[in-house]
């Protein structure tokens, strides 16, 4: 029975995990295109 329980605690992680990754990318993309402006 925790077996659903765990499942969904993976997929939020891995959610979690995923819009980090997206997030730290715009991140390095807006730093790397303001130095190119600089």
């Amino acid at each position: 029975m925790n077996t659903g329980k765990e499942c969904e605690a993976v997929l939020l992680l891995l959610g979690l995990f995923d819009s980090a990754h997206r997030v730290i990318e715009k991140v390095i993309w807006l730093t790397v295109f303001i130095t190119h402006l600089l």
